[in-house]
């Protein structure tokens, strides 16, 4: 008799995501925390990223140079924030299609830094 699988409650469509915070010299993750397909993916930057490394610096003196993300996390408040908070240089990808004026203050790096960042890591 073949197995009987039932899913009570869940649709096909129906994830969790977990996003890393990593070292990308050591490859190290540094943090990490869960979040489900309805939550935007920079919730967890604006909520638990950026106030633990800005914590987590403070603490053990270490420099974050830079910040590098998909263009999930582009936004003003992004860039702004990652220089402001922690001092950092934001590598985060631009939105394909999205005009350049809504990342005017950093317009300076986008497509070209998201490629340098890109391609030193790999």
């Amino acid at each position: 008799m073949p197995p009987v699988i039932i899913t009570i409650g869940l649709r096909a469509a129906d994830f969790f995501k977990l996003h890393v915070i990593m070292d990308e010299e050591t490859r190290v993750i540094i943090l990490a925390t869960p979040s489900d397909r309805y939550c935007h993916d920079s919730k967890p930057l604006w909520n638990y990223f950026l106030p633990e490394l800005e914590g987590l610096s403070k603490v053990f003196g270490f420099k974050i140079s830079y910040v590098s993300a998909d263009s999930a996390y582009t936004s003003n408040r992004a860039y702004k924030e990652v220089r402001e908070r922690l001092n950092a240089m934001p590598g985060i990808k631009p939105c394909k299609g999205e005009g350049s004026s809504e990342v005017e203050p950093y317009g300076c790096l986008l497509e070209d830094a998201w490629s340098a960042v890109v391609s030193s890591v790999f």
